[in-house]
């Protein structure tokens, strides 16, 4: 459907209705490459407060894609499973070491 020009579909709602609820609701419009990359928008990057390099989880959720913080799943299961012996009292960096030369054999 084309509206003659100037007239709006919703002439009760202008531009600057739309743009506060997308502010609201973080609603932003992104493009995915060639390569399926997609660039998460500055605001989102910072109201979710990722950095560089960080891991996140993406996943569907009624038919859209949700991308979350990996470290917010690690945060939520905390206390849920038990940790092994072998990995009590060390630093996350160590266990991870740890369990990459035990799976990956010794490597100098």
């Amino acid at each position: 459907m084309r509206l003659p020009q100037g007239e709006k579909l919703f002439p009760c709602i202008d531009k600057n209705i739309l743009l506060n609820y997308n502010i609201l609701v973080m609603n932003y419009i992104a493009t995915i490459t060639s390569k399926r990359q997609l660039t998460i928008p500055a605001a989102i990057y910072a109201a979710l407060n990722l950095k560089d390099g960080e891991k996140v989880l993406v996943s569907t959720e009624k038919n859209a894609i949700k991308i979350s913080p990996a470290l917010q799943l690690v945060n939520s299961l905390a206390g849920s499973v038990a940790i092994p012996k072998t990995f009590q009292n060390l630093t996350l960096e160590q266990i991870v070491k740890k369990a990459k030369k035990e799976y990956f054999g010794k490597k100098k």
